[in-house]
């Protein structure tokens, strides 16, 4: 009898709490996150691994703008058209985004790893409030995109690799996301 109990309480645990399997929290599905990019390839690729880490991880739906320079995503984001962005921070010869993310609203987080420039992630504050735990997770790439990581992404997508399979890849070495890609 104790064990009918034991199992009856297991079965009604499974079917009304979960069979305890990793899902994606609910708090961001049926939102469309907007990740912008000026084009490069240290862009796109920065954006597609954003991109996989958050939906994956969250459920959200994920929509990928491309701009046409770093000014222009800048404008955009400025603008409230993106919620999240890589910036280029005091690298030489570009525009001074701090100056532009001192003069807005937006948010800068912890920098991917960078030795040549400092590259970060950028979100619109309402992104940031309606889903607070989107910072915490994109500041687990802090450090972990260094210079010597990005030449070999950058490698692998030139040997006609899809970016968003080596961005995939990325993901999983790092155990940042598990299952089917």
């Amino acid at each position: 009898m104790m064990k009918q109990l034991l199992l009856g309480g297991i079965f009604f645990c499974l079917i009304f709490c979960g069979s305890g399997a990793v899902t994606p929290a609910k708090a961001c599905a049926g939102y469309t996150l907007i990740l912008g990019s000026n084009g490069s390839l240290q862009q796109e690729l920065l954006t597609q691994i954003l991109s996989l880490l958050i939906s994956q991880r969250t459920g959200t739906t994920i929509q990928l703008v491309r701009y046409a320079s770093q000014a222009e995503l800048l404008a955009a984001a400025s603008g409230h058209e993106v919620d999240l962005l890589v910036v280029e921070v005091n690298p030489a010869g570009t525009i001074d985004s701090r100056q532009v993310l001192d003069d807005s609203e937006l948010v800068l987080l912890e920098p991917f790893g960078y030795d040549n420039a400092q590259v970060a992630p950028v979100f619109q504050p309402a992104a940031l409030k309606r889903f607070p735990a989107l910072k915490r997770l994109v500041n687990r790439l802090a450090g972990l995109i260094d210079d010597l990581a990005l030449q070999r992404l950058e490698a692998e997508v030139a040997s006609n690799h899809n970016q968003r399979d080596v961005a995939y890849k990325f993901l999983s070495e790092q155990k940042l996301i598990f299952g089917g890609g």
